[in-house]
């Protein structure tokens, strides 16, 4: 069986139409009804590179590595394939794949960097101004770039997005008859900067004339108003039907090359985005140089993710297992008839997809990594059918939310339920044992105490 993987990053699970959200999104709404779609999905690595080294090497990474890209000695995806004949293809605009080494193994690849083209030509009309305040702009020096680079665009099809579909359907085209394949597809949007088409943009917030807070900086969401957020929520949204209008090209070349009956889909995203959830913008806190300050506690809004998975013979429904990215290696190896390397971790998503049962593990676990544990414990969270568990580190607090009653996580239950959250904790703890957590960094986490000589650890964050 052919199979196709499609990763949108920072796709927020609550802007899918078929996540119940009124934020347009017709083709993946319209994919859905014919796929199995899981309620309970999350990453395991937290956030863009960990999870795709999750993603290529099945495994729980957040204990061991770093934002270092795969490592040839682990088993990884593209040369798995390979070895079995499988014709691979990759396509590629996000910045951790280009740099990686997630291209080895692949028959094809064609990769950018987002926004890492050459400016284009000056233009003596083109006055640029920053949208808003500076000390609201992630990286102010680089909006001025990306404002001269969509200036320059010329159409819709220029934005990455819609490079790397029109790309994608382009090499269908040229090698759905080469036998089996497996077609890698990873695009950063709807990743900020945000500079939607105006015509999605209107949808959202028709005549807006405020600051426009496009690139927001990484902090505590106190420095934009009310009216800014709104703002900054529309542009998301907008870009969020971009990219499905995108994705849906690439469905429509599955159809019009008569691929379905024959080929497996798999769409997901990595991680998503605080839109002001909880306090809180972006995914870390950042300085102006973009180094880590201090991480973000892991609440649901940011870690809940969107999986959906149509296959020949595969009826469509909702799953409610708990499923993570490490799954989805074995998952592809699976449609493609390829054996699954002992090395693997997650498990195959066939049983469940079939109807053969709806249970894989009694939790999730996302982290961010444990490497730099010794100067600076970082925040998890464990998931379980009642309870939101987070465990916040040296850098958040820690956290406790009973799910049935309160799915968005507003009322922390953790000073109330001491004893629940310690049994939580001793699961948490036997869970990283589970996974292969060097044992220091276990005993390291048994404590809830923030310690106070843990110091912010400068991490270049891409």
């Amino acid at each position: 069986m052919n199979v196709i993987l499609i990763i949108s990053d920072t796709l927020r699970r609550d802007h899918l139409g078929c996540y119940g959200s009124a934020v347009a999104t017709p083709h993946l709404d319209l994919f859905a009804r014919d796929a199995v779609v899981f309620d309970r999905a999350y990453p395991a690595s937290f956030p863009t590179g960990p999870h795709r080294q999750d993603l290529h090497t099945g495994r729980f990474t957040f204990p061991y590595q770093r934002w270092t890209g795969l490592a040839r000695e682990e088993v990884r995806l593209g040369p798995t394939l390979a070895s079995a004949r499988i014709n691979t293809l990759m396509v590629a605009d996000t910045p951790a794949i280009k740099y990686g080494n997630y291209t080895d193994g692949f028959r094809r690849s064609r990769t950018w960097g987002h926004w890492d083209e050459p400016l284009p030509p000056k233009r003596p009309w083109l006055e640029l101004r920053l949208p808003a305040a500076p000390e609201k702009l992630r990286r102010p020096d680089n909006v001025l770039k990306y404002m001269a680079y969509d200036a320059a665009r010329q159409s819709e099809a220029a934005y990455f997005c819609a490079r790397t579909m029109i790309a994608a359907a382009q090499w269908l085209e040229e090698e759905a008859l080469r036998g089996p394949f497996f077609l890698y597809v990873d695009t950063f949007d709807p990743h900020e900067p945000w500079f939607p088409p105006p015509w999605y943009l209107d949808r959202y917030d028709p005549g807006y004339e405020g600051e426009m807070v496009l690139e927001p900086a990484y902090e505590p969401a106190g420095y934009c108003t009310e009216r800014e957020v709104l703002h900054m929520r529309a542009r998301y949204a907008a870009m969020v039907t971009m990219v499905d209008a995108w994705i849906g090209h690439l469905l429509w070349a599955i159809d019009r090359l008569n691929l379905r009956d024959s080929t497996a889909v798999i769409i997901s995203t990595d991680h998503g985005f605080y839109l002001a959830d909880h306090g809180l913008i972006g995914k870390v806190w950042l300085d102006r140089e973009d180094r880590i300050i201090g991480r973000y506690p892991l609440y649901r809004d940011i870690i809940r993710i969107p999986l959906l998975v149509r296959a020949p013979g595969i009826a469509p429904g909702r799953r409610q297992a708990f499923v993570q990215t490490p799954d989805l290696m074995p998952t592809i190896l699976d449609f493609a008839g390829v054996p699954i390397p002992d090395r693997v971790q997650g498990k195959s998503l066939l049983p469940i997809l079939r109807g053969e049962t709806d249970h894989l593990r009694d939790w999730a676990i996302s982290s961010l990594t444990c490497v730099q544990d010794e100067a600076c414990r970082s925040p998890s969270t464990l998931i379980t059918d009642e309870w939101s568990y987070l465990y916040g580190g040296d850098e958040a607090p820690h956290g406790l939310f009973h799910l049935p009653t309160d799915p968005n996580e507003e009322h922390d239950r953790f000073a109330a339920e001491e004893a629940l959250a310690r049994e939580l904790h001793k699961q948490y703890l036997g869970v990283l044992r589970e996974i292969g957590c060097p044992p220091e960094r276990i005993e390291g986490r048994r404590s809830w105490d923030h310690r106070s000589e843990a110091r912010r650890v400068e991490v270049k964050y891409i």
